[in-house]
């Protein structure tokens, strides 16, 4: 069996054979296929205070569950682990900051001229 040099090899069949729309890629692979029109961007509208609270939480749980097995992180030379949750922690806590201001900020700009600021 003989293996190719490298990563294009195994794509050296026709264009044709890879097409569009198929599954296999997901945009224009050939000449042949027009390409898409691209569609604008809009923002999401989302709370991210929920979802940082949970990640921040999520922190803490394993800061807690690492201190349970601290013995055996340091049987195997992994004690740095130790110190992964706090920064974790931290940057949460940042995070919320950043978060709740920005959602503040964004209430303000709605109440100001009635309508959502990011559309």
């Amino acid at each position: 069996m003989t293996y190719p040099r490298c990563i294009f090899e195994y794509y050296s069949e026709s264009p044709a054979v890879h097409r569009a729309g198929t599954g296999a890629y997901p945009g224009p692979v050939s000449d042949q296929d027009p390409p898409r029109p691209a569609r604008p961007l809009v923002p999401v509208e989302v709370d991210a205070v929920a979802a940082v609270t949970a990640v921040t939480v999520g922190w803490v749980v394993v800061a807690v569950v690492l201190l349970v097995v601290r013995a055996r992180l340091a049987a195997h030379d992994a004690s740095w682990w130790l110190a992964v949750p706090p920064t974790g922690v931290v940057l949460g806590l940042y995070g919320q900051r950043y978060v709740r201001r920005r959602r503040t900020a964004l209430r303000r700009a709605t109440d100001e001229d009635g309508r959502s600021p990011t559309g």
